[in-house]
């Protein structure tokens, strides 16, 4: 039996550095961009999350892409 992946999505997270605590380690935070089309490749994706990493304040220290879908058996 085959398995359909349904629902597809992806979404793009840029970890970025707000500021440093007290004890002087980096405090990292995460801007999320949702709707990304599934079928973007990740050169895209990455050109695209530092495009958009230049035009944050805070300086950007990863790109990431998440995806999900849901498995369903085929009859």
């Amino acid at each position: 039996m085959a398995t359909a992946r349904n629902k597809k999505t992806t979404v793009l997270k840029l970890g970025i550095i707000t500021g440093v605590s007290t004890k002087g380690t980096d405090l990292v935070g995460t801007r999320t961009i949702n709707n990304i089309n599934p079928e973007i490749s990740d050169d895209d994706l990455l050109a695209i999350g530092s495009a958009i990493g230049e035009l944050q304040t805070y300086e950007v220290t990863e790109v990431r892409r998440q995806d999900a879908a849901v498995l369903a058996a085929e009859a």
